[in-house]
């Protein structure tokens, strides 16, 4: 009997283990979407919380959309709508919690709108890497992605990217508008895909490529109509990608753009009569006989859940005097789980303060301005101002600072060129003769360079060659008897 009692214990702590075993959550995709706006040199966007290993990019304008992942060399990326070379000045690189842009206008234009969609690699549902071509005729097999691919696509330099979803077959197509064709995709298996003898699998040529499957992307097809049709989808969806099976352009929409907006890949700005809603019912309206809703073919889509919104797109951040007292303005064109603004200031621009805290709209997909007057402030000194935006569950964001002073003396301080390479001139108004204490400092307040000029009243002009400092943003300030002013600059290589 004893016997018995110890066998039967067995079982159930066995059946146990295997209960705990098979109920175990699936992991999900960790991925972001967002937009920002082009400050026209460089700049770093971050707040994702993840570093990525596959991002894409879209402007609200007629610009192209650009690709990177982490597999390819740290600064280069791709336009995807074409046959071109990788490039070095548009997206240029992944940081912890983002990413960052060059100077090349398909990304980051000044002052004009982008948006994009970022992933991290994750077993069993997104793989990014490279594979040799071998020149086979009889296929050859890529295997080792730990997934089973639902969509992918494939590139390299100066080639057209094709993609493909598993209901394709042996099909493919690429971003713009050219008909499905076979010849490069034999096959979509189970651990990877297997390929044909073509130009994407030359002797010795390296190719890139992204593999997404696993249950937080899900796929769909329909058929297109003269009329709208409202498409159910599996899960609550944060964006899709849309593609007609004839010769008509790709779309990607994203909850970051306006309602009624959809980007193409190609150098077209945003649509807003393609894909006019995507819902939390969950669905998505395409207007009739449009790119994505063709009346006698058909329309393909992924569609990704359990992704997060970048908590807002900030428009502009500046500081003006108003009544001898500093003016901070904000503009957000869209705002998710945003709970509030902190406004910091500092006199050195490296150790902030708060000054006081601004309630936020929480969500909004419009724009939201913010305004607040420091009263507290000197007006004969330089303060230095930044925004710190904080969301429900307490995650925050910094965003980079401006500098202000309502003294009338500091307008007059000119620094010239802007970018710069080698050497910086800058022009400086004083009152009268005096020592003057400079210090550059770059973006993370090192201090690089201190010393002392001498002025004498009225204008002076100095030069100061910085060849052998590396690019990024530098923050010049003097201080002397009766002056405290200081400017932002950009060093370009």
């Amino acid at each position: 009997m004893l016997q018995f009692f110890k066998e039967m214990i067995l079982r159930l702590l066995f059946l146990q283990f295997v209960f705990v075993l098979t109920t175990l959550p699936l992991k999900a995709l960790t991925w972001m979407h967002g937009s920002y706006t082009g400050n026209g040199t460089s700049q770093t966007i971050s707040g994702l919380g993840f570093q990525p290993d596959f991002i894409i990019i879209k402007g609200a304008a007629a610009t192209v959309g650009f690709v990177k992942t982490s597999s390819m060399a740290s600064t280069s990326s791709k336009d995807i709508s074409s046959a071109s070379a990788f490039v070095t000045d548009a997206i240029t690189g992944f940081t912890a919690s983002g990413f960052s842009l060059g100077a090349n206008t398909a990304v980051n234009n000044n002052l004009a709108t982008y948006y994009f969609i970022a992933f991290k690699a994750s077993a069993g549902e997104l793989k990014v890497g490279t594979y040799t071509g071998d020149g086979s005729g009889f296929g050859q097999a890529i295997t080792g992605s730990g997934l089973a691919p639902k969509w992918m696509m494939i590139f390299k330099t100066s080639v057209l990217p094709v993609t493909t979803f598993d209901a394709f077959g042996t099909f493919h197509t690429d971003f713009i508008n050219s008909n499905p064709t076979s010849g490069i995709i034999k096959s979509l298996d189970a651990d990877g895909f297997t390929l044909t003898s073509s130009s994407y699998n030359t002797n010795t040529t390296v190719y890139y490529y992204v593999a997404l499957g696993g249950a937080s992307v899900s796929v769909g097809n329909f058929s297109g109509s003269n009329s709208d049709q409202t498409i159910a989808l599996a899960a609550q969806t944060q964006a899709l990608y849309v593609r007609n099976r004839a010769n008509k352009y790709s779309l990607l929409k994203t909850k970051s753009m306006p309602a009624t907006s959809a980007a193409y890949f190609n150098a077209t700005a945003n649509a807003t009569t393609q894909i006019t809603a995507l819902t939390s019912t969950p669905t998505f309206t395409v207007k009739g006989n449009t790119e994505g809703n063709m009346l006698g073919s058909s329309t393909d889509y992924l569609a990704f859940s359990n992704g997060t919104a970048l908590p807002i797109a900030l428009l502009d951040f500046n500081v003006k005097c108003v009544d001898d007292k500093p003016v901070i303005e904000w503009t957000t064109a869209s705002e998710t789980n945003n709970d509030y603004f902190t406004i910091e200031r500092s006199r050195d621009a490296v150790h902030f303060d708060e000054v006081t805290t601004v309630k936020s709209s929480g969500n909004s997909n419009s724009k939201k301005s913010y305004l607040y007057t420091d009263e507290s402030c000197n007006k004969k000194e330089v303060f230095y101002y930044r925004l710190k935006q904080t969301d429900y569950d307490g995650r925050y964001e910094y965003f980079p600072w401006v500098s202000s002073s309502c003294n009338e003396v500091d307008q007059d301080l000119v620094i010239f060129p802007n970018p710069v390479t080698d050497l910086l001139s800058y022009k400086l108004y004083s009152n009268k003769e005096d020592d003057i204490c400079l210090n550059l400092f770059n973006d993370s307040g090192q201090l690089m360079i201190e010393r002392m000029v001498h002025v004498v009243a009225g204008v002076n002009l100095f030069e100061m060659n910085i060849t052998g400092f590396p690019k990024g943003t530098y923050f010049i300030k003097l201080n002397g008897t009766d002056l405290s002013t200081g400017r932002k600059f950009t060093k370009e290589n």
